[in-house]
């Protein structure tokens, strides 16, 4: 096996004027306004991860490449996570936050997009459609740096808000979307168990379930010459969970089991994650 080196196009010297960033091209924010202290602790620290990444034109920007490991020995704390069908406490919870801001920035730049999926979860408080979920281990959320020139992403967080924005050059590429209403509905079906631990008449949701549905968002990315660069379709889809509730036929209550949840992440009230292309 031989191995050759392959020089730089571009001199450990070049500015950022010579590799064509020389202006905010996108802006994505996210809000997570009183969410519990840990998954504000990981949105920081997952956020300094991105902070300063340029991608060269024609590479490709891959977040898990770039998020590394998710443990305790890189600075992450225990929060909530979605685990298949259900929230689940665990190492690095909140970083999807992070993810699905990328995705925004990266969506309203018109770059193209070549890996994204959803929460297996509805989150409410992310734009519908629009939401991208990460995991260290599993799924990605990619896209290529489809201009003439490099691209700088600069991220922060003040525990209030998550931005992030991409700089590069303008080249006159817009972008126009549309969201389709929710269909291949399913309602929520209810399972009730009989709890001999709970007195008669208490009840207890152990699994808040969910509506089974999808939704499309179209994204239409032209150039200045009106030229269709991009047109793709991010389907959305969440199945049906059960909504399991403990229905108490006891006479006195003498165990108390542990409740899971479905749902939004407990604690927090976000506000909707924003994208906008500069002008």
């Amino acid at each position: 096996l031989v191995v050759e080196a392959v020089a730089s196009p571009y001199p450990d010297t070049a500015t950022a004027e010579e590799l064509g960033i020389i202006e905010r091209v996108a802006v994505g924010d996210s809000y997570f306004i009183g969410s519990p202290s840990a998954r504000d602790h990981n949105i920081r620290v997952a956020t300094k991860k991105f902070d300063g990444v340029v991608i060269p034109p024609g590479e490709t920007f891959s977040f898990n490449e770039i998020l590394g490991p998710v443990t305790v020995e890189e600075g992450y704390d225990e929060s909530y996570i979605t685990a298949g069908d259900l929230l689940a406490i665990e190492v690095g919870g909140g970083i999807c936050q992070v993810s699905t801001t990328i995705f925004n920035t990266a969506f309203f730049a018109g770059l193209k997009i070549t890996e994204r999926r959803n929460h297996s979860i509805y989150i409410d408080h992310y734009p519908k459609g629009r939401d991208a979920t990460a995991t260290s281990n599993g799924p990605n959320m990619r896209f290529l740096n489809d201009t003439k020139h490099h691209i700088l992403i600069r991220g922060a967080s003040d525990g209030i808000t998550t931005t992030f924005d991409i700089y590069g050059t303008n080249d006159g590429r817009e972008v126009s979307y549309s969201t389709s209403d929710f269909y291949d509905k399913v309602p929520r079906a209810v399972w009730e168990i009989k709890a001999s631990w709970l007195k008669p008449g208490v009840t207890r949701t152990r699994v808040a379930g969910q509506e089974g549905r999808s939704i499309d968002v179209v994204r239409t990315v032209t150039a200045k010459d009106g030229t269709v660069i991009h047109k793709d379709k991010f389907t959305s889809t969440w199945k049906m969970i059960t909504r399991e509730i403990e229905v108490g036929v006891g006479s006195t209550t003498t165990t108390t089991l542990p409740a899971a949840t479905t749902g939004s992440e407990p604690g927090a009230t976000p506000g909707p994650t924003t994208g906008t292309t500069s002008p």
